[in-house]
């Protein structure tokens, strides 16, 4: 049908094993353009009370035009929308003002929003290299937008399509459960420098999600394999206004880790 209307035609290749990875392949003239239009389906899992759209956004190099824009449409009232700070990969969020992508967020109504992410190639360069990249091969890392829409708390809400339906039921005043964790932690030669770094930030940020009633392990693996030994590690608990948990591993290279 494309190269019927004069158009040429892609062919669009998804590995079974990286799902989320689409690799787009076309023969094209010399010197000429080429848009891509590829359209799918996601299904957004709402987690810590939010939606996230996650775009991966690597050009190899910076761009005259380089436009995002996300639309946003759901069937009850938005409750907010941001895009937080640009991302370099999986790594834990955290707000960088330095990598704040300045989108322009119009809420159209109470139940539709359009997030605009346009930035020119001196701002490309400059956030790559923030991110830590090189200015020459472009922006490189993640745009993320995130929304969450008003619910009901008595009954939630319930939506029909073909004669199947889903019912959306999330109670908020629940007590949490209680959890049992092991944590895996490399802390090899190659964990040296930034590596280290964020695999402490990562703790710190899981264990502020933690409870008192919660259980947990760590299991430190680099040239032998070591599980924390409780009875050699002081660890605290104190509940109030902050509660802490606070414990020192046995590899001194990797430090201590205190949740505040």
């Amino acid at each position: 049908m494309a190269v019927e209307s004069g158009q040429a035609a892609a062919h669009v290749a998804v590995s079974a094993r990286d799902s989320n990875r689409f690799t787009v392949s076309v023969n094209i003239e010399p010197q000429s353009k080429a848009t891509f239009y590829l359209r799918y389906e996601e299904l957004l899992a709402r987690q810590n009370e939010k939606y996230e759209v996650v775009l991966n956004i690597h050009p190899g190099q910076p761009v005259k035009q380089l436009d995002v824009e996300v639309h946003i449409d759901e069937s009850r009232p938005l409750k907010f929308v941001k895009a937080p700070s640009l991302r370099s990969g999986n790594e834990i969020s955290k707000n960088d003002e330095k990598l704040d992508p300045l989108a322009d967020i119009n809420i159209v109504n109470e139940t539709s929003a359009v997030v605009k992410f346009s930035p020119d190639i001196k701002r490309q360069k400059q956030l790559a290299n923030d991110l830590g990249a090189k200015e020459e091969n472009g922006l490189s890392g993640q745009f993320v937008v995130q929304y969450d829409v008003e619910r009901d708390p008595q009954g939630g809400e319930v939506l029909v399509d073909g004669g199947y339906f889903v019912h959306f039921f999330a109670p908020t005043d629940l007590p949490a459960l209680p959890k049992q964790v092991v944590f895996v932690l490399d802390t090899s030669g190659s964990m040296q420098g930034i590596r280290i770094t964020q695999l402490k930030e990562a703790m710190n940020s899981i264990l502020s999600e933690l409870n008192k009633d919660d259980v947990f392990n760590i299991v430190e693996f680099g040239t032998i394999v070591k599980v924390w030994n409780v009875e050699r590690v002081e660890i605290q608990y104190e509940s109030g206004v902050d509660d802490y948990w606070s414990f020192a591993t046995e590899t001194p290279e990797f430090g201590s880790i205190t949740k505040k």
